[in-house]
């Protein structure tokens, strides 16, 4: 089980701080001009989806109860992110669409990481 919770508290951390990173900033000089961008909705749109499915496939594979724990963890990890420096928050944001295929690949067995 603790291949499941590492995966699901980083697919917290990635959905947490890209959605960090889309709030509007207090100046706009503050933020990087790839998240108004295609990368940016790009980022939000594929760590929403990866958040979603991993919790639905928990549901279909395995009691409701592990789907609620999964949601757990991904709440988890998305608080973390605000524990974290913001210069780790942008580079965990820019990096997050191609952590969130692998890792939702990996649930739906796909490939093994």
């Amino acid at each position: 089980m603790g291949f499941y919770f590492t995966v699901h508290l980083i697919l917290g951390l990635c959905a947490g701080s890209i959605s960090w990173t889309m709030r509007p900033a207090r100046f706009t000089s503050q933020t990087p001009l790839w998240v108004y961008g295609a990368w940016g909705q790009l980022s939000l749109a594929v760590a929403s989806i990866a958040v979603l499915g991993a919790i639905i496939t928990t549901a279909i594979n395995f009691p409701i109860i592990w789907a609620l724990a999964t949601t757990g963890e991904i709440l988890l990890g998305a608080f973390l992110t605000g524990l974290m420096p913001v210069w780790l928050r942008f580079l965990i944001a820019v990096l997050s669409a191609p952590i969130s295929v692998i890792i939702l690949g990996a649930l739906w067995g796909f490939w093994y990481i």
